[in-house]
């Protein structure tokens, strides 16, 4: 997987959380494009997965929004053959 794809794949997970924080919140996609400083546009297309020309700190600063963002790194379970 390449730096590219790795970084998109995080982006894309990070996106997978907007809709339940925008029903959790009651707003509608333009109370929350405006509280997330961004258009309705590229909110369309982050809830909508394409994420590839959407800089990791829109997303970012979008999250918090809703309140604290607390990211997890969990190591990467590698298989290793004989």
């Amino acid at each position: 997987m390449t730096d590219d794809e790795r970084a998109n794949a995080a982006k894309s997970r990070l996106a997978e959380l907007l809709p339940a924080f925008l029903q959790s919140a009651g707003w509608t996609r333009a109370e929350a494009a405006e509280k997330m400083e961004t258009s309705e546009a590229i909110l369309s297309e982050i809830i909508a997965g394409r994420v590839e020309a959407v800089p990791l700190a829109t997303i970012l600063s979008g999250l918090s929004a809703f309140g604290e963002v607390e990211i997890r790194i969990r190591p990467m379970h590698v298989a290793i053959t004989w």
